[in-house]
């Protein structure tokens, strides 16, 4: 569901160029599944357990942004428990360094796991909140530009998270 709600964003005139990166064990084995995600979402598959150094596994994400395709990149990693912000990976931070003019935009999503909770297929109705953050650009510390993201989100979400109606 957050793919889909980042994706809803866009102009419809911006959509071609939306890649969004998606673990390939996940959405490259299950039939129609597969074919949603590849033929009309147009996922980057990316390989997370593969021996692959990080470099190879990245490669089809790079070649998005190298053609200024638009990445859709959740920092961090998997799905975790809902309304639960996981400690993020370095993939994103080595992205940014290799791509120092590609602006990184922090985006914070609340409620989304409430709409569909993990193993779900209906839909329950609950307000959704997405904070769109000021972009960063990448730096040679990826440690530094990793943790600077995080924080930026964890910001971002300190007054949804805090409201009584939440």
């Amino acid at each position: 569901l957050d793919t889909l709600v980042l994706m809803s964003l866009f102009s419809l005139s911006h959509l071609p160029k939306v890649r969004p990166v998606a673990a390939a064990e996940y959405f490259l084995n299950k039939g129609l599944f597969t074919w949603v995600a590849t033929v009309l979402i147009d996922i980057i598959p990316l390989e997370r357990s593969s021996r692959k150094s990080a470099e190879e596994r990245l490669r089809a994400v790079n070649q998005a942004l190298d053609n200024n395709e638009i990445v859709i990149i959740f920092p961090e990693g998997s799905r975790g428990q809902p309304e639960q912000l996981s400690h993020f990976k370095k993939g994103v931070a080595h992205l940014a360094a290799s791509h120092p003019h590609v602006p990184i935009v922090p985006i914070f999503l609340h409620g989304l796991g409430k709409c569909l909770p993990k193993n779900e297929g209906i839909f329950v109705p609950f307000i959704c909140d997405v904070i769109i953050g000021k972009a960063l650009y990448g730096q040679s510390d990826t440690k530094k530009f990793t943790n600077l993201l995080e924080q930026s989100v964890i910001e971002m979400g300190k007054d949804i998270t805090a409201s009584p109606w939440v």
